[in-house]
């Protein structure tokens, strides 16, 4: 990782971090405010995949998968901002639902990197159940929706911190032989 991803992984963990205290302190406003966010950062992103796409990825090998990838992120964005106008639950089950796909998304790269014998998979693999795990556990309680704004805000809390690790963790520079 190079010194500028590290400090854009160290502000998002930050970000996210920031996120998770408002969240758990003032839970009523919090809830929308970070439904917008997310729904504008996924537009950002699948609008930037689209640009990459058909700038120059349509002339790579797998270039389709940034297309698709790219479509992916903007229909999840649309759909976040299109349930800002309904009830807290719905935009609650929203941040669940990206919990469980961002654990799956996690799971899949651990065990990618189990297979190319990189040391790092457990680490993964564990981050991929707590995200899991926090999912199921919010899905639990359901109906108690105090109780599934703070178990989502340690998810976001556990997040931010293995970012933040992540980005502050030194690594030794890859040697090409």
């Amino acid at each position: 990782m190079s010194i500028g991803q590290k400090i854009i992984q160290l502000g998002i963990g930050v970000a996210i971090l920031l996120g998770a205290i408002f969240l758990i302190l003032i839970p009523d406003e919090s809830v929308e405010i970070l439904a917008g966010l997310l729904a504008i950062m996924l537009f950002i992103a699948g609008i930037q995949y689209m640009v990459l796409y058909f700038t120059m990825a349509r002339h790579m090998v797998g270039g389709r998968n940034i297309f698709y990838t790219g479509l992916i992120i903007l229909d999840l964005s649309f759909i976040g901002g299109s349930i800002l106008t309904k009830d807290q639950q719905y935009m609650l089950l929203y941040f669940v639902g990206m919990q469980a796909f961002y654990g799956v998304i996690q799971l899949l790269r651990a065990f990618e990197n189990k297979r190319y014998e990189n040391a790092a998979w457990r680490m993964k693999c564990f981050n991929a159940v707590i995200s899991l795990l926090i999912a199921v556990t919010c899905l639990f309680f359901i109906k108690s929706t105090d109780t599934m704004i703070i178990i989502y805000g340690i998810g976001m809390v556990h997040t931010a911190l293995t970012r933040i690790l992540s980005a502050l963790k030194r690594e030794e520079p890859a040697v090409i032989q």
